[in-house]
């Protein structure tokens, strides 16, 4: 199911991933680099220039990294905080209104189906409502929400495993 809040859904989930490699990189390479250095300051010759060269170039990589982690970090932050109002969006307007249609179809089905062998009302509303279509529809709703009690990852993950739960079950029944 293409969809427009879906896709920036995924795109700012991509973003966050992006940025979480890119800081795991620079502190990798500031790990390596500072091991570098602090070898290089210790066992190279002093009168050898392309040693004094290097240890100028590791002095000055190892200076910008912390600024540079803190950029990522940053852009991270407000990369996260994106991706929640991203998620939300996509959850009150596409995934709930798409969810809220597929129970009141499967409710239609299930009573069409369902009312031959239920002739009072208030027995075949809790046929309806029993029904496995009806309650696999309802769970949809109940496994998302707009508050991102479990972080901002975990939120928008949870409303792509919805949204792929929902194109199953429409696709089930079809």
């Amino acid at each position: 199911m293409k969809n427009k809040d879906f896709d920036a859904l995924q795109t700012a989930l991509a973003c966050c991933s992006d940025l979480d490699t890119q800081i795991a990189d620079l502190s990798k390479l500031q790990e390596e680099t500072t091991a570098r250095l602090r070898k290089l300051e210790v066992e190279a010759d002093l009168n050898d220039a392309k040693a004094l060269s290097e240890i100028a170039r590791l002095q000055t990589v190892v200076a910008l990294l912390p600024n540079r982690i803190t950029a990522r970090q940053a852009q991270l932050q407000t990369a996260d905080t994106e991706l929640v109002e991203v998620t939300n969006q996509f959850i009150s307007t596409t995934h709930n209104p798409r969810v809220r249609e597929c129970e009141s179809r499967e409710r239609e089905k299930a009573q069409k189906t369902l009312a031959p062998l239920f002739p009072d009302n208030s027995a075949l509303a809790s046929a309806v409502e029993g029904s496995a279509f009806v309650i696999e529809a309802q769970r949809l709703h109940l496994t998302i929400t707009t508050a991102p009690i479990y972080g901002s990852r975990r939120h928008a993950g949870l409303a792509v495993e919805a949204w792929n739960k929902l194109a199953g079950l429409e696709s089930k029944r079809a």
